[in-house]
C-alpha cells in the first residue's frame, strides 16, 4: 500500500497507539499477495524471515509490530518463521535523512545466534520472505538480504513489506 493518506494513519496506529487488531488484517492482506505471486502450492518452499527491531524497542514498546505480524501470518499460511537476523544498532531509521540512510557503513543486521545454527547445519528450500513494515529507502532490506545470501549461499529472498513511501 502506498505511505500516504489515510494508510499513513493506519500505520500509525498500529505502531504508535498499540491498534494490534490491525495485525490479523496486515497478515490477511500479506497472504493474499504471496498467493499472488507465489501460488498457493509452493508456500511450504518459502520460510518468513522478519526484520528485526532495534535493541530495547520490544522493552519499550512491549511489543514489535513486525515479529507480531510474521506470526500472525504464519497462522494464517502454514508458512514457518525463522528469526535469522538480528539488529545490533539501537539507532532509529526514521530519525534518519535519506542520505544518511543509504550510506554504505558498518550492516547493522547480523546473523542470530539460530540462524548461525541452521547455516551450519544446512536448511532445505532457501528461500526466504523478508518482511517488514515499510519500505522507504530499500537500505534495510538490501543489507538484511547481505546477511541472508552470506550465509545461505544460493538462496533466494523475497521482499514483503506493508507499506510503500513513494
Amino acid at each position: 500500500m502506498p505511505y500516504r493518506l489515510w494508510y499513513k494513519n493506519l500505520l500509525f496506529s498500529w505502531k504508535s497507539q498499540d491498534e494490534r487488531s490491525l495485525s490479523l488484517i496486515f497478515a490477511k492482506a500479506c497472504l493474499i499477495k504471496i498467493r499472488s505471486v507465489l501460488g498457493k502450492s509452493s508456500l511450504e518452499n518459502w520460510k518468513i524471515v522478519p526484520v528485526p527491531p532495534r535493541p530495547g524497542k520490544i522493552r519499550m514498546k512491549g511489543w514489535d509490530q513486525v515479529d507480531e505480524l510474521c506470526s500472525v501470518l504464519s497462522v494464517i499460511s502454514g508458512i514457518r518463521v525463522y528469526k535469522l537476523l538480528e539488529r545490533t544498532s539501537g539507532q532509529q531509521q526514521k530519525k534518519l535523512e535519506r542520505t544518511k540512510r543509504l550510506e554504505k557503513g558498518r550492516n547493522p543486521y547480523v546473523l542470530s545466534a539460530s540462524g548461525r545454527k541452521l547455516s551450519e547445519t544446512g536448511l532445505e528450500n532457501r528461500n526466504f520472505l523478508l518482511v517488514d513494515d515499510i519500505f522507504t529507502t530499500g537500505a534495510t532490506m538490501e543489507r538484511c538480504s547481505s546477511v541472508l545470501k552470506k550465509y545461505f549461499p544460493g538462496c533466494q529472498v523475497m521482499v514483503l513489506t506493508l507499506f510503500i513511501v513513494d
